[in-house]
């Protein structure tokens, strides 16, 4: 387990894969999240080819995508060695 701050990662198996908690009160801390791997990530390019087909996206400051999904969850799009390192 490793703890950047008030987010606690726990690792699955020998990752990349991991589970994230975070400490603290409000909605924001709360809000389901689930990233996906992209092989060959490119920030840019991702965003590109999302607008072609009418999706909107924004930048994180680690360099991930976000996407709001219709139903409340957070949607994270990184590259595959991303594994929750800052």
């Amino acid at each position: 387990v490793a703890s950047p701050g008030p987010t606690r990662i726990l690792r699955v198996g020998k990752g990349p894969q991991f589970i994230a908690m975070s400490e603290g009160s409000g909605p924001d801390v709360f809000k389901p999240h689930v990233g996906f791997g992209v092989q060959g990530f490119r920030a840019d390019q991702v965003m590109a080819r999302l607008a072609e087909h009418g999706i909107t996206g924004r930048k994180s400051d680690r360099g991930e995508i976000l996407l709001d999904s219709p139903d409340g969850i957070e949607i994270g799009l990184q590259d595959v060695g991303y594994a929750g390192r800052d």
